[in-house]
């Protein structure tokens, strides 16, 4: 028997994530990310920071269960909500991260997650040698967001530092938050813009392939675009005072607009957390859906334009609830419309600090997601002048050769907008 301290209503996007699961057990929901150290380390300690970091984060020690029909987020102590297994996964110095990814990749790691018994976040230590291991952070998006993995590693290090140096580790519990939503009059006019909107909205059309009835998610190779093409488009950020995402959106607006779209939607993933619920881990992300009028041949500031209108319209209507939205519009199928192609970057808060004394550790982000609440997810990170991007897709919609092409591509639009080019050499797919 599990222990329920309390209990509280599943808000829309929890139920979303848990209804997914529950029709289509093959969708995993989630992700990882993975911690490596260098250097003699307790493995009690590993496990004693990971239960303090749930004993912190209310909603990382929840489970979702049906109560008299209606959905509960209900919270467990850390002690029980806590899975942290041990395994040997040996490898070369400085071969951690491609031993972690090929280990995730096993048929036996692909487990069903069964939201109503366990936790949004499962560890693994993966012992590599005596004085190297690795952690992997396993979690599902239903209790827990891009957001939150900087969260959970910067309160996991903090934590493991005290523990070795014997201090006492007591975190205070930080209860789950309300989500931030839009006043009432934000959200009724973006339900009244797209109520016209999406009746001009078509299919987006894109490289196609995959394979029929195969809906789970999986990532293309990552790779970096051209790091002067990049430093290029960040001088023309500061010159037309945008930001450098700007110039990668107007890049891609330049893309879709080769593909044949001349009014496509697009969905970017939005943090939704505030002042007051920032610091606490959990699910803040929102999907915002943007409308796009792009143009083959455009000018490097015409693209800017459009980008700058796109994440205007984001800025405005980041808080409304994408449920909320979706029930607000009759008529064409906004929640499918929206939701073909998505944008995702995520950046972690400044002064981050992963420093454990006596250790050297290094941590992956930038790792494989099996989220299907977007059909296509373009996923940038930057550490400027580099990028990597890598594309997150259905199998049924779309196959390896045609994820690496579109990523081909949005190199190649980035450095034609890097260099003034006002038509496009992408190919049309």
């Amino acid at each position: 028997m599990t222990t329920i301290l309390h209990e509280r209503p599943a808000d829309a996007g929890q139920y979303a994530l848990w209804a997914e699961a529950t029709i289509d057990p093959s969708i995993s929901g989630g992700g990882y990310f993975v911690a490596t150290f260098h250097g003699a380390v307790d493995a009690h300690h590993l496990e004693a920071a990971a239960r303090a970091v749930l004993h912190r984060h209310e909603p990382l020690r929840s489970v979702l269960r049906l109560v008299d029909g209606q959905l509960r987020q209900c919270v467990l102590p850390a002690e029980e909500a806590c899975d942290f297994e041990h395994g040997d996964l040996p490898c070369e110095d400085g071969a951690e991260r491609a031993a972690v990814r090929a280990w995730r990749e096993r048929p036996e790691q692909h487990r069903h997650w069964d939201l109503a018994t366990e936790a949004p976040i499962r560890f693994r230590l993966l012992r590599h040698a005596p004085d190297r291991c690795s952690v992997v952070f396993e979690a599902h998006h239903a209790g827990f967001d891009g957001r939150s993995k900087f969260l959970v590693a910067r309160d996991f290090s903090a934590c493991l530092g005290d523990l070795r140096a014997g201090r006492a580790v007591r975190p205070t519990p930080l209860a789950a938050p309300d989500t931030p939503v839009a006043p009432r009059e934000v959200t009724e006019e973006a339900i009244e813009f797209w109520r016209t909107a999406v009746d001009r909205a078509e299919p987006m059309a894109l490289p196609e392939g995959g394979r029929l009835g195969q809906r789970t998610v999986t990532a293309s190779p990552t790779i970096e675009l051209d790091p002067s093409a990049v430093a290029a488009l960040r001088t023309k950020a500061q010159a037309l005072e945008v930001s450098t995402f700007t110039m990668l959106m107007a890049a891609l607006t330049r893309q879709l607009a080769v593909y044949g779209n001349t009014e496509s939607l697009l969905a970017l993933a939005s943090d939704v957390s505030d002042e007051h619920t920032g610091h606490v881990a959990g699910l803040q992300i929102n999907v915002v859906p943007v409308a796009l009028e792009t143009a083959r041949s455009a000018s490097t500031e015409q693209s800017v334009a459009t980008a700058r209108r796109a994440l205007t319209q984001l800025a405005r209507n980041r808080r409304v609830p994408f449920v909320d939205l979706v029930a607000g519009v009759p008529g064409k199928p906004l929640a499918r419309l929206s939701t073909e192609l998505g944008l995702s970057f995520p950046r972690p808060p400044a002064g981050l600090d992963l420093d454990v004394p006596g250790l050297r550790s290094a941590w992956d982000f930038f790792t494989p997601n099996t989220n299907a609440a977007l059909a296509r997810t373009l996923q940038i990170r930057a550490d400027w002048p580099r990028c990597r991007v890598r594309l997150d897709y259905r199998q049924d919609l779309m196959g390896a050769a045609e994820a690496e092409q579109l990523l081909a591509d949005f190199r190649t639009a980035v450095s034609d907008l890097a260099a003034d080019r006002t038509t496009s050499s992408v190919a049309p797919a």
